[in-house]
């Protein structure tokens, strides 16, 4: 993180890319999220920086699909249980479906919409981070 220059701190956000998870299924494409293992990655580099105090992982897949579903398929629920029984790890790790949150108004000053609502928890995090496949 020093080496980009990014100081994550309090509550951090983690948005994947969970578009159609598929492990070990072999129903759809197999690099159509972004892999546990890159999560863990980020999650372990955040946990060393000793600043974060809470990791939040949120997404929303496609209309109609359940995200957690997906997070089940991608293996981030095994994920964040291993990580938060795990006594080398301090920060504490949680998931959720976007639209499951509740949803908080934020300004964006567009001609369209001036207000778009977003899961509170992804508007109100200290620090932000998109998580590319």
């Amino acid at each position: 993180m020093k080496g980009f220059g990014l100081a994550p701190h309090g509550n951090v956000y983690l948005k994947p890319n969970v578009v159609l998870a598929d492990y070990d299924q072999n129903i759809f494409p197999p690099h159509a999220y972004t892999n546990r293992a890159v999560i863990e990655g980020v999650c372990s580099a955040l946990d060393e920086t000793e600043q974060a105090e809470k990791i939040s992982i949120g997404e929303k897949c496609g209309i109609g699909i359940p995200t957690r579903l997906f997070y089940r398929f991608a293996k981030y629920d095994e994920m964040v249980k291993d990580w938060n029984a795990n006594l080398y790890t301090t920060t504490p790790l949680e998931i959720y479906s976007l639209e499951e949150d509740k949803f908080a108004e934020k300004f964006v000053g567009g001609k369209i919409h001036s207000y778009v609502r977003l899961s509170q928890r992804a508007v109100n995090a200290d620090f932000k981070i998109a998580v590319p496949k």
